[in-house]
């Protein structure tokens, strides 16, 4: 019994050093003195393509109806994908939508990398102070999902300009996976535009981002009263360029006419 219970105490100390302990460290966490690594933050190209389905798009520049407003908190995530037809392989969040609406960066943006060869990946949210769960994020708007990654309020004050992340979801991209090779998307010319890349649990699927509406991240919540005088007088981190219909041709003509894949990043590049 006396081996058990050491084995017992060993596991739960390893539990508890990871729930307490930052494996990023650095300023961010008084606890240890292992520095963050800045390797993982990598840019995202002004021009770069995103795409994204949602009910109403002028939400992603003025945060969630709040008590008659609008609310955007410090850790809001908006999330997009880098090609039309993602989506088509997530069908439990994105059957019902009709349309997709297609953005571009507006300039260089920072954002933190949770794919290829970071150490960080989206599990990450339960172990380091970089990242926590959504739903224990403070904020009097917004009730996060405890399955979303958010930055923390000490990571926030330290790296106010990284404007997101990107990473692989485990589930969704298990499902993504037998659409495509027997579903929707087991599609030779959807495929053409689909680029899985992996991340440090050896888990492979298509990145998702997740990005901070404005250039500068207010660190509070903020209460918007008039959403058109909001976006008049603020800088996005993304414009939203056109919307199309979730149709097969009219999207393939949109890639063969206005994208430029950057196979270094697996990303698309808008060209007029």
């Amino acid at each position: 019994m006396e081996n058990y219970y050491h084995k017992y105490l060993k596991y739960k100390n390893k539990y508890l050093a990871l729930k307490n302990n930052s494996m990023i460290g650095g300023k961010i966490n008084s606890n240890t003195n292992e520095p963050f690594d800045e390797k993982s933050i990598i840019v995202l190209p002004k021009g770069t393509l995103l795409f994204r389905v949602v009910e109403d798009p002028q939400t992603d520049f003025v945060g969630v109806p709040f008590d008659g407003k609008h609310c955007i908190s410090a850790s809001l995530n908006v999330f997009f994908y880098f090609s039309p037809f993602i989506v088509d392989g997530i069908p439990k969040w994105f059957k019902d939508f009709k349309d997709l609406h297609i953005y571009i960066t507006t300039k260089d943006i920072k954002i933190l990398s949770m794919i290829n060869n970071s150490i960080y990946n989206r599990g990450s949210k339960t172990t380091g102070s970089i990242l926590t769960t959504c739903d224990t994020i403070k904020s009097q708007c917004i009730k996060g999902r405890p399955y979303d990654p958010c930055f923390t309020d000490e990571f926030l004050k330290e790296y106010p300009d990284v404007m997101g992340w990107v990473a692989i979801t485990k589930n969704d991209s298990k499902k993504f996976k037998k659409e495509l090779k027997h579903g929707v998307l087991n599609d030779n010319e959807k495929k053409k535009y689909i680029h899985l890349v992996p991340d440090n649990r050896g888990v492979s699927g298509p990145p998702e981002l997740a990005l901070y509406p404005t250039v500068k991240r207010e660190i509070e919540d903020v209460i918007i009263d008039n959403p058109d005088e909001w976006i008049k007088n603020h800088e996005f981190n993304y414009k939203h360029i056109l919307t199309l219909k979730r149709d097969k041709k009219t999207l393939l003509e949109f890639m063969e006419k206005h994208s430029i894949y950057n196979p270094n990043n697996k990303f698309y590049t808008y060209k007029e």
